[in-house]
């Protein structure tokens, strides 16, 4: 198996080939083996910061051509779009953050390429936890809690807003006509994950008796509404989907 290969990738001298390879590992593992997906992100990431792919002047200097500088900035944004959200489900901080990257991330030419998408999806849920999770926010008072749960909330409607039309229903129960469209299948299911895993990081720990006290009662139904519907929308979507898309997904 390739992936058995990966120390000596992780071990070879440091090229933009090595990345791009240590990348498709890191897919290739997601459904195989947690620890080695684990140990592959790592590496990508303590590589990116060598190569110092954040930063644009040094990408122009370190690559001749155009192909190759593009693909520096592709590659240090796709890691950023699996590395954040791999962190946040797992309640650790993301070692990676956009502010310290001095390059957009990639616009999409059409509705076909979901590599912008993917990047704003973590952009929103990094930018949630950071509003609602990290030290300065949990010392909010709710009315400014209540404030971020509300920006929160935009920014991930904001991100359903520009996914291609078919795929904007995605908080809605009835997710039948989107899965037999079998070209966008998998992407569908991808994306509805995404939807309702966001609602429930933004919204569940404040929903709770634990969250007396942080958020006004108001808002604690609005939260407990909202993950109920979300869970509502997966439970009626759970029939739908097969054990290929699971092991695809």
């Amino acid at each position: 198996m390739a992936l058995n290969s990966r120390a000596n990738v992780l071990d070879s001298p440091n090229t933009l080939l090595k990345l791009q390879t240590i990348l498709a590992m890191i897919t290739v593992s997601e459904q195989l083996d947690s620890n080695i997906y684990c140990e592959l992100l790592t590496g990508a990431v303590n590589y990116t910061r060598t190569l110092k792919l954040e930063n644009s002047d040094l990408i122009h200097n370190d690559y001749a051509s155009i192909e190759d500088r593009d693909l520096a900035r592709r590659c240090q944004w796709y890691l950023y779009s699996i590395e954040v959200p791999y962190s946040i489900r797992r309640g650790i901080s993301p070692s990676l953050d956009p502010d310290w990257i001095d390059h957009a991330p990639p616009q999409g030419s059409n509705e076909t390429d979901w590599f912008p998408l993917q990047c704003l999806y973590a952009f929103v849920i990094s930018s949630a936890a950071k509003m609602l999770y990290s030290q300065s926010a949990l010392r909010q008072s709710f009315i400014e809690r209540e404030q971020m749960l509300g920006a929160a909330y935009n920014l991930l409607e904001d991100w359903r807003s520009r996914l291609p039309a078919p795929l904007r229903g995605i908080h809605k129960p009835d997710m039948q006509r989107i899965l037999d469209n079998h070209q966008i299948r998998h992407i569908a299911l991808s994306m509805f994950r995404q939807y309702h895993e966001a609602i429930f990081i933004i919204y569940f720990p404040w929903t709770g008796i634990q969250s007396t006290g942080r958020v006004s009662d108001d808002y604690r139904r609005r939260g407990m509404e909202l993950c109920v519907n979300s869970a509502q929308v997966v439970l009626a979507t759970a029939n739908q989907v097969s054990s290929l898309d699971i092991l695809d997904r």
